[in-house]
């Protein structure tokens, strides 16, 4: 059974592989596989029928695969992202995509569908904001400011800014802004 799904985990990496880029991921699940292979040769190592056939020395060689492949899970599981990040649709308010200049040139009100503000003056603000940042700081990467519960998360591009505002400031709503 653990064969199947060995095989299958490792066709499914493979296929994610080709189209997305989670090295790092691909990474730590091949990992984890090894910690689990080594919990079980270190459990088959200690069994008695091992234990009669290889004497004592084989059984404390398992007590040590299995200490070695219990760490390597523990790594793998503590690498693991919270489970907040898995929210991240929830804590999205709006999205806007615009020039250098800043104009809009796409929005989205995710939570507030009847409030239609001017798209153009909240780019407007929000670049301006972004404009007296960046003379302040001399950054022209990404920027988070949180304010009164709410966070806007600006990734600059070579053509284009992406703007997010959120409930919460997380590891997900900055991915998928650097990848737009």
């Amino acid at each position: 059974m653990f064969s199947i799904f060995l095989v299958y985990t490792i066709k499914l990496l493979k296929k994610t592989g080709e189209k997305q880029k989670i090295h790092k991921l691909k990474v730590k699940i091949y990992f984890s596989i090894l910690g689990g292979i080594l919990i079980g040769l270190g459990f088959g190592a200690t069994s008695d029928p091992f234990l009669f056939m290889f004497g004592l020395s084989f059984r404390i060689v398992g007590y040590v695969f299995q200490m070695i492949g219990i760490v390597v899970l523990a790594i793998f599981f503590t690498s693991l992202p919270s489970l907040s990040e898995q929210d991240w649709k929830n804590n999205i308010d709006k999205l806007f995509l615009m020039r250098a200049s800043g104009i809009c040139i796409y929005y989205k009100f995710f939570k507030d569908q009847d409030n239609k503000r001017d798209e153009q003056k909240i780019s407007g603000a929000i670049n301006t904001i972004k404009m007296i940042l960046k003379e302040i700081s001399h950054d022209e990467g990404e920027m988070v400011i949180e304010k009164e519960g709410k966070v806007l998360i600006t990734c600059q591009g070579k053509y284009i800014t992406g703007v997010i505002i959120a409930d919460q400031n997380s590891n997900s709503l900055n991915f998928l802004l650097k990848r737009l």
